[in-house]
């Protein structure tokens, strides 16, 4: 059973957006490495790694070291991770991430690369055309 500190400690380890980002990727599509984090999130790569070190601080994450890449995935034997899985569905993600895979040639060590679509905003009505423009050149 869990006492309220780790508890706390838990929640507070994902009470950041990146940390809450960096572990619904993990959740929802699995292990990856930080530089596919980093793409996937758009995140600079630093705060991945601090986001990463504090989720693996809370017990949150496992890691592998595969030549110079490190790549994290969820720790199975953690509890609060059975417990949080459900909250987690695809529908209430805070990013909606899409898989997409880069030739070897191109990447050799990273394997696949993730790119984020973010919900649509609010569409901005067009600003309208400059009128005369060609005016507004020197000669």
């Amino acid at each position: 059973m869990m006492d309220s500190s780790e508890l706390l400690k838990i929640l507070e380890s994902l009470a950041e957006k990146n940390r809450l980002d960096v572990y619904c990727l993990l959740l929802t599509k699995g292990e990856h490495c930080v530089n596919d984090i980093q793409r996937a999130l758009a995140i600079p790569q630093p705060a991945v790694s601090k986001a990463l070190a504090r989720l693996r601080k809370a017990g949150l994450l496992i890691y592998r070291k595969v030549n110079n890449s490190v790549f994290y995935n969820l720790n199975p034997d953690f509890p609060a991770n059975r417990i949080l899985q459900p909250l987690f569905t695809d529908e209430n993600l805070p990013v909606q991430i899409s898989l997409s895979i880069v030739p070897p040639a191109a990447h050799p060590a990273a394997g696949p690369v993730l790119k984020t679509e973010t919900a649509p905003e609010e569409s901005q009505p067009a600003k309208p055309a400059k009128k005369n423009a060609d005016k507004d050149f020197l000669l």
